[in-house]
C-alpha cells in the first residue's frame, strides 16, 4: 500500500506550492517564517517550510549557499552541514539536501536535515529537527525523505 495514500494536502496559493503530510500529524499555517509546519507525534518528527524572497537575485543554488555574509540573504547553512549534502531532484526541482550533525565531524550524531531550492523570486527551505527527539534516525529520516518528495509547484 502506498504510504502516502491517506496523507493530507497543504496548499499555499501565495507561494504557489502544495505538499502532503501524514494524516495523524498536526499542522499549522504561521504568519512570517516558517510559513507552515507539521508535527508527527508518533515519530516525534517536526518539519517547517520557510520561504524567503530572493532579494540578492541569486540565479543558482550554489550562489545562494556561497553568499554567507547574510547581506540581503537570510539563508544560513551551518558549516558542519556543508560536509554532508547531496543534490536531489524533487518533482523536477533541483535541490540540495543537507544532513545536520551535532558538530563539525561528519560522523557525529545526525540531528536533522535542511533541504533548499530556488524558484524565480523565492527560495524555499524545508527543515526538520527536534529538541525532544534529537537523533535524526531511520523512521524519522525516511518520513522526511518521503515528505520532501511530495512538494510540488502549482503555478
Amino acid at each position: 500500500k502506498d504510504e502516502m495514500s491517506d496523507w493530507k494536502t497543504y496548499r499555499n496559493e501565495e507561494y504557489g506550492f502544495e505538499v502532503k503530510y501524514p494524516i495523524k500529524a498536526s499542522a499549522n499555517e504561521i504568519q512570517g517564517n516558517p510559513i507552515w509546519g507539521f508535527y508527527d507525534k508518533d515519530l516525534e518528527l517536526s518539519v517547517q517550510i520557510y520561504v524567503y524572497e530572493n532579494v540578492s537575485n541569486d540565479k543558482t543554488l550554489e550562489s545562494l549557499i556561497e553568499n554567507e555574509d547574510g547581506v540581503g540573504n537570510p539563508i544560513y547553512i551551518a558549516n558542519y552541514s556543508k560536509n554532508d549534502y547531496q543534490e536531489i531532484n524533487i518533482n523536477g526541482i533541483r535541490a540540495f539536501k543537507y544532513i545536520n550533525h551535532l558538530n563539525s565531524d561528519k560522523d557525529s550524531k545526525k540531528i536533522g536535515a535542511t533541504t533548499l531550492f530556488l524558484k524565480e523570486k523565492y527560495y524555499y527551505q524545508i527543515v526538520t529537527g527536534s529538541q525532544y527527539a534529537p537523533e535524526f534516525i531511520n523512521e524519522r529520516e525516511k518520513k522526511y525523505n518521503i515528505f520532501i518528495q511530495t512538494f510540488k509547484f502549482i503555478k
